[in-house]
């Protein structure tokens, strides 16, 4: 988008700059899960995936999240964990599904992002997906498709890209995760401090104002 209204008669006279997005590092940071674990029955050596979005809204992809889960199946080696999801109908769920609605605070995103070990993020049409930064924030790496603004976002450090709405692949990915390390959480945490930190944010603000 900047290289095209570059090119316009107006973006001629105008110096363009991309920012990233600035996040609350000091509110999305690891956190500790023992009680979450307990409260949702976890057992300590499960892999859990994560998705956060709303099955009310067909461009955040969620029903891709949990055909991938219905196909992986009851892999003992899996928990998955979803919230957003609103439909009424639970029966064709795996036994390792567990959904959730509607989560309230702030802070209990931050508890759920902690508890899991990858995000899978299915979204076909978003720019700049705050939940992305957020798991980054609280060390948690990413899967997500290769569309519209997501590769920009993270780096193979942090995250996984796979093609766009591919079933298969993004099965795969998911097979591959495993249990997050100190150093996995450590890396996701330091990445996000140094793109996403709203104070890196506002200096990069004030020295293109003074500029």
């Amino acid at each position: 988008l900047v290289n095209k209204a570059s090119k316009s008669l107006l973006g001629q006279y105008m110096k363009m700059v991309v920012l990233d997005e600035a996040i609350d590092l000091d509110l999305y940071q690891p956190r500790d899960v023992t009680d979450l674990r307990k409260e949702l029955g976890i057992e300590d050596d499960k892999i859990i995936i994560l998705c956060v979005s709303s099955t009310s809204n067909p461009w955040k992809g969620a029903d891709y999240f949990i055909e991938a889960a219905k196909k992986i199946g009851e892999d003992k080696r899996f928990v998955f964990v979803h919230i957003g999801y609103k439909y009424s109908d639970k029966s064709r769920l795996p036994s390792n599904y567990i959904p959730i609605r509607f989560v309230e605070k702030d802070s209990d995103f931050a508890r759920y992002y902690s508890l899991a070990d990858l995000l899978v993020y299915t979204s076909v049409a978003d720019a700049m997906s705050n939940v992305c930064l957020e798991s980054f924030a609280c060390g948690t790496p990413i899967v997500c498709f290769d569309i519209s603004g997501m590769p920009y976002l993270m780096d193979e450090s942090v995250g996984k890209l796979v093609p766009p709405r591919d079933i298969k692949s993004l099965v795969s990915a998911i097979n591959a995760a495993t249990k997050k390390t100190k150093e996995d959480i450590q890396t996701c945490r330091e990445y996000a401090l140094r793109r996403y930190d709203k104070r890196v944010y506002i200096d990069k603000l004030i020295k293109i104002a003074e500029n």
